[in-house]
């Protein structure tokens, strides 16, 4: 294991050996660079430090330096080092025809490259946050195969990581479980599962597609003035466990027959929106139409539940976005 550490640190910074010096404690190629100098609030020095010494070279210094290799899924091949997202990661490791290096960054904090070794098309030694994930597609296919059967029976993703099915899926689905379980229970320690249930397929139950069906336009309208409300507000923010816990479903069940305007302005005051803030969903009210805000006071009245349900998507999509956003991409 320990030389194809060596070889992946030796792929991502693709630095040649100098040829004179002394060899770099991360990777071992022989390199004329600084003594390694690191803060103390770096915790994974064990890792970086592979081999004696207290040389480090220039490429893997760069390796360290690079906030990315810690926010990013990556899959690092000949033609340089790619950002993946989650639901590109399954067909992205299973193209790769040449050696390659992967990573899967679940905390966003650890140096997860440093657990990364060189991978073949067969196997792959994907660097995680505390240890290096291990997947033999002829070895593994039938767990992996199990764990996305799961996943295409809509069960959470955090019952197939801890096993621990709630009732609910034991009863629909024992005998899919127990056959599964019978294949993956002794892989949890080791990562796979987490990790295959982390770039497995996403598949709606037909339950979700059916309340899928049920959402029209207008319930979308009023989930966008929702989230307006519920994303200016001081008290969410504040609060954010009892806001979503009851408090805002509290609020909109005594406003929800009122017309629109009467619902904004009673809603920003008992939710604590500020001057800015009401100022954002004003202008959003004042640009719907009369038949849309009727059609949002209908939806509100009729289905409160579905629309904070949605309006509560809504948010957490943007927050995902956003924070997707702030992260600069790998050439």
């Amino acid at each position: 294991m320990l030389d194809s550490l060596l070889a992946a640190r030796r792929f991502l910074h693709r630095n040649r050996p100098a040829q004179s010096g002394e060899p770099c404690l991360s990777c071992g190629h022989i390199c004329d660079a600084k003594p390694l100098s690191i803060g103390d609030s770096f915790t994974a020095v064990q890792q970086l430090r592979l081999l004696p010494g207290d040389i480090i070279c220039s490429g893997c210094s760069g390796l360290l330096a690079d906030a990315q290799l810690r926010y990013s899924a990556i899959v690092a091949n000949a033609d340089g080092i790619t950002r993946v997202k989650r639901e590109d990661m399954w067909p992205a490791l299973t193209a790769q025809t040449e050696d390659f290096v992967a990573t899967w960054p679940i905390s966003r904090k650890k140096h997860c490259w440093l657990y990364a070794g060189l991978s073949t098309p067969d196997e792959w030694q994907v660097g995680s946050y505390s240890q290096t994930v291990i997947f033999n597609r002829r070895k593994h296919g039938p767990i992996q195969e199990a764990v996305f059967r799961l996943l295409n029976l809509a069960i959470p993703q955090s019952n197939i990581v801890s096993g621990q099915y709630h009732p609910k899926f034991l009863s629909y689905y024992l005998p899919q479980i127990e056959q599964a379980e019978h294949l993956i229970a002794n892989h949890r320690a080791s990562g796979l599962i987490e990790f295959l249930v982390y770039i497995g397929p996403r598949v709606k139950s037909p339950l979700e597609e059916r309340i899928e069906t049920m959402i029209d336009p207008a319930d979308e309208l009023a989930a966008k003035f929702l989230s307006l409300i519920a994303g200016n507000s001081y008290y969410r923010v504040n609060q954010g466990m009892d806001f979503w816990g009851g408090f805002f479903a509290a609020r909109i069940e005594r406003v929800r027959n009122l017309p629109l305007s009467d619902q904004t302005s009673r809603l920003m005051q008992s939710l604590m929106v500020p001057a800015h803030g009401s100022g954002v969903i004003a202008e959003f009210v004042a640009s719907v139409t009369p038949e849309e805000a009727k059609q949002i006071e209908q939806s509100i009245s009729r289905r409160p539940k579905l629309v904070i349900a949605l309006a509560y998507s809504l948010i957490k999509k943007q927050k995902k976005e956003r924070n997707a956003s702030s992260s600069p991409a790998v050439a």
